[in-house]
Parts: structure tokens; sequence; C-alpha cells
């Protein structure tokens, strides 16, 4: 499937970079509940991109003061003449993929057959022969998914320097 989109932004003339929208919450501050809107070079939430290229134009000559800003009409310190107004073709293509995750009990394996035998001895016990879930964390799945990786990459690797070692 394939999505397709136009938005606009600006972009600096030097950098040909998109500018940034950054998005902050006053939490605590005298006037909290409001919402700080801003634009830069080096912004953390993403491209600021709009649905009209006219409206882009109006940003960048008009900046809006912060206590008014919002993500249609957001503050910036930006010098109109360093930015142009671009037209962004965004295209989505979506296709379904299958990861592979290791079980729970693979990944105890991986995690601590060699370095930890008796943690592992003891979540067989406790969990895996019982059936109750261990609860690992994204971090412990993703460090043996990175882990398996790095030795099929090493493997790959391996096989080839073999097979160049019987050409010669």
């Amino acid at each position: 499937m394939k999505n397709e989109s136009t938005k606009y932004g600006l972009r600096n003339k030097k950098t040909h970079k998109l500018v940034q929208c950054d998005v902050k919450s006053n939490e605590g501050a005298p006037d909290a509940g409001s919402t700080e809107y801003s634009l830069s070079d080096l912004g953390d939430d993403g491209d600021w991109l709009v649905d009209s290229a006219e409206h882009a134009e109006w940003v960048r000559l008009n900046p809006t003061e912060w206590y008014n800003a919002g993500h249609d009409t957001p503050s910036h310190n930006l010098s109109a003449d360093d930015y142009e107004v671009v037209r962004v073709e965004i295209v989505q293509e979506i296709t379904k993929v299958d990861p592979k995750l290791p079980t729970e009990l693979e990944l105890a394996e991986i995690r601590y057959k060699e370095k930890e035998p008796g943690h592992l001895d003891y979540l067989k016990k406790n969990y895996f022969d019982t059936g109750v879930k261990v609860g690992f964390s994204w971090y412990d799945d993703s460090s043996v998914l990175r882990e398996i990786k790095e030795r099929e990459i090493l493997e790959e690797l391996s096989a080839l320097q073999e097979g160049s070692r019987c050409q010669t």
C-alpha cells in the first residue's frame, strides 16, 4: 500500500535542511497549562510541515509570540531572508513485515547460558517450568537481538574469509 501527500515547509538556504518544530510544555510555571511551539534548525520534534505554501510563507514572515504560538503559527527567531518555502512530497510505502523475536526461554538461554548458568536454572525452575511469564524488558530483547545479529555478521564474515582462502 502506498500513501502520498504534499506538504510545505521552510528550508534553510545554506544547509538545505528543513526547519524543525520544538514542542515544550511549561508544566509547573506560573502560566502552566500552555505548550510552546517554536521553529529552529535544531528542533527535536520533527519537520515543521503545513498544508499550503501560503501558510508556510506567512509563518516565515510572521513569527508569533511564544504565548500565542501553536503548531500552525509557531514562534521563531528565524531571519526570513535565510529561509525559503519548499514543497515536500511524502511517500509512505507500507509493507507488512514479520519480525522474529526470540521466545523468553531463547532470550534467557542466549543471555545467561554461558555467563550466568545458575540464573538460567533459577528462571527455568521458577518461571518457564511453571508457565509464568518472566516479563523481560525491551532493553533485554533489543540487547539479545543485537547480539544475535552480531553473531550472524561474524559467521558471514568467517564464511567469506574461508571462501577466499579456498580460492587461493
